[in-house]
């Protein structure tokens, strides 16, 4: 398998790339982390919005492909109340993922979560730049 070559910026729910098919609308997990219910909403909302195609990408996020650009502001706004996407796009830029081992009642989680609520006010970070 052939990896793609890369585009200078990695795609986003807010600022999803033009692809043969459509969009690619990103969706990453806060924290690194989906549970059930959420990935059954990105399968639906992959097939009400894309071509029903969900790429998991090399760095653990999840790509709804397909997606025609008019349809593209209802489905951000359906990834916003299902709570899959953040509220705002600066918090979609911060690339933190915590190992799947780390307890929700741990220092780490705690740092993250503190992190994640000053992304805001944070400096720009590079696209790529993960944490």
């Amino acid at each position: 398998m052939t990896r793609p070559s890369p585009k200078g910026w990695c795609p986003s729910a807010y600022r999803p790339m033009m692809s043969g098919d459509g969009l690619i609308v990103r969706i990453k997990p806060r924290f690194g982390r989906f549970n059930g219910a959420q990935l059954t909403d990105i399968s639906e909302l992959a097939s009400k919005y894309g071509n029903s195609m969900i790429d998991l990408t090399s760095r653990a996020n999840f790509q709804i492909r397909g997606v025609d650009e008019k349809n593209h502001s209802q489905l951000l706004a359906e990834l916003q109340d299902k709570d899959l996407v953040h509220q705002a796009e600066a918090h979609e830029q911060l690339n933190m993922i915590i190992s799947p081992t780390v307890d929700k009642q741990s220092d780490g989680w705690t740092c993250a979560e503190m992190l994640h609520r000053l992304a805001p006010s944070l400096p720009a970070l590079p696209a790529k730049f993960g944490f």
